[in-house]
């Protein structure tokens, strides 16, 4: 006698979905859609967890798949969904008047915020099961608003809704959206022309309130290591280019210290005597330490000492510094400190400077005679 087998009309209509990353992979109506270079890109690029890097894959990840693909079928809601599409309206969208600007410096800004916002969102919305035309659309909405909205962001979800393709593959398609949007707003921008891993090495040269010497390190390599994805954490501290670059840009940090000029200076001297030194013995035929220095090993066992003893004079901030290591300039390769700055000379009280402002208007006032260069001798 025949068995019955329970059927699974799920999978009848909505047919199986799979996670892909590799080129040759790509479902045949995506190796020939027409943004398949940008496809390609994203897939062959890590992944940015931070939300900060652009032209990522943020979205798209087997994490976010595996959540997608448990609540996208329509018999399944989640509880969460409801509450989560609520955050896509015009009060909680329009959050950023400058991507109104018409600059462009200021409107890339204002993105660079503004995508963060994005990224999060989006994705958390489609783990939850949230239909993916339907955000569309209402971002749509909100973007479209004649007063407040985002013409730029309008035209590029209109254009997303009108992918009949990609839309079948809401995580990709939204890194698809925000990769166009990063490609739009870098344009004349030079700090986001190539991929914003440049920015943030190029803004990292000063420590930050509250942040230790070891922290600053570990921030340091991490921004060099974004920049410069061929290379890895071991490899960054062989002697050549990279070397020179981590511990020029660590010695800039250190030395940029708002906090604490006088700390700065002393730190980011002892920072570059423990290089050259740590250096110099990895360097020595039979010498003891068998790996380069790093920067992290530099913060704990020279930086971090030096700071544990420093005892700020008051009022005396970095000229102290600058008297006690007169020799520590330049601090760091292709790194200049700041000239010794010239204390204003003092021309004593308030009614003294006023009298000899008016000296001038005095009976038997004599002017000093002017310098020989001006002489009518010369």
């Amino acid at each position: 006698m025949p068995v019955e087998r329970a059927v699974d009309l799920s999978k009848a209509f909505f047919p199986e979905k799979t996670f892909f990353l590799a080129k040759e992979d790509l479902p045949s109506d995506l190796a020939s859609h027409k943004d398949r270079v940008t496809i390609e890109a994203l897939l062959g690029k890590p992944m940015d967890p931070t939300l900060t890097r652009w032209r990522r894959r943020t979205a798209y990840t087997e994490e976010n798949f595996d959540e997608w693909a448990e609540w996208a079928p329509v018999e399944k809601t989640h509880l969460d969904a409801f509450k989560c599409m609520k955050e896509f309206n015009k009060e909680k969208l329009l959050i950023a008047p400058d991507l109104r600007d018409s600059s462009t410096r200021v409107i890339a800004e204002a993105w660079n915020t503004y995508r963060k916002h994005m990224l999060y969102e989006i994705p958390q919305a489609l783990t939850l099961g949230c239909k993916w035309k339907t955000i569309l659309t209402k971002l749509h909405l909100a973007f479209s608003d004649p007063v407040n909205g985002y013409p730029r962001l309008q035209l590029a979800v209109d254009l997303a809704l009108k992918d009949s393709e990609l839309m079948k593959y809401p995580l990709l398609h939204a890194d698809v959206l925000i990769y166009k949007l990063d490609e739009s707003f870098a344009e004349g921008n030079q700090k986001y022309s190539n991929d914003s891993s440049s920015a943030n090495w190029d803004q990292t040269t000063s420590r930050l309130p509250g942040e230790s010497a070891h922290s600053l390190s570990i921030r340091v390599e991490n921004a060099y290591l974004e920049l410069h994805e061929e290379l890895d954490a071991v490899s960054i501290y062989l002697p050549g280019y990279s070397a020179d670059q981590l511990i020029g840009r660590y010695c800039e940090c250190l030395y940029n210290d708002p906090s604490d000029p006088g700390r700065g200076e002393r730190s980011a001297h002892e920072a570059k005597l423990g290089w050259d030194k740590d250096m110099a013995a990895y360097r020595f035929p039979g010498s003891v330490p068998k790996d380069p220095p790093t920067l992290e090993r530099i913060a704990r066992f020279w930086v971090a000492p030096t700071e544990a003893s420093y005892k700020p004079e008051p009022d005396q901030g970095r000229l102290e510094a600058i008297d006690e290591y007169p020799n520590s300039k330049p601090l760091a390769l292709g790194y200049n400190a700041p000239e010794k700055p010239v204390m204003p000379v003092s021309r004593g009280n308030h009614a003294e400077r006023r009298r000899e402002s008016r000296a001038h208007l005095q009976w038997g006032y004599h002017a000093e005679p002017p310098p020989p260069q001006y002489s009518d001798h010369e």
